[in-house]
Parts: C-alpha cells; structure tokens; sequence
C-alpha cells in the first residue's frame, strides 16, 4: 500500500474538516488539543516577547488538513485530530471513550 493509499483510506474513514485541524500539546505534565494555525514566527516571537499568547495573537490563520499534515502524522511524526462536524452540521463518523471507570 503506498503512502497515497493510505492517505485515501484515512480519510475514507474519518472523514470531516479539511479548512481545519486539531494538533495536540503537551507542557509542564499538561496536554490537550487545539486548532493548528499558521503564522509568521519571527512576529509571533515579538509579540510574546510583549507578554502575548497565540490565543491573543491577531496575525495567525487556521491551518488546512494537507497530505502532507496527514501523512506526518501516518509516520508518527505529529499528532493530530480530525474535527468531524462538517460545514452543514453533519458528520460521517461518531467515537466514544469509555475508558474511565464512571
């Protein structure tokens, strides 16, 4: 199966938002799950040098599922998540954790 296939069969089977995608964190014993952006570092870096987070930072844009974003993270090379409800409020798959005792 070549990397193509599988990025066909992965999205055959969690299909959702390809304008946005989720990108997992970790810090300080932390982790969660937050919409990927794209944006200029070097302006990124002065404005957190003034005391601005991402969540304040006007200059970023969601960043578009790509293969490429997808195959990275069919490699382990990133982790990432799909945001399922798609623009007319449908969604082609549901998940359920049920791994917690209650």
């Amino acid at each position: 199966m070549t990397n193509q296939d599988k990025i066909m069969l992965y999205l055959s089977l969690f299909r959702g938002r390809k304008d946005v995608y989720p990108r997992r964190w970790e810090k300080n014993g932390k982790s969660g799950w937050t919409p990927a952006y794209s944006f200029d570092w070097n302006r990124f870096n002065a404005h957190r040098a003034r005391g601005g987070t991402i969540k304040d930072f006007e200059h970023k844009t969601l960043a578009p599922l790509t293969n490429e974003i997808l195959l990275n993270h069919l490699l382990g090379k990133e982790t990432i998540g799909v945001y399922p409800i798609v623009s007319d409020n449908t969604s082609y798959f549901i998940a359920a954790d049920f791994d917690e005792g209650d």
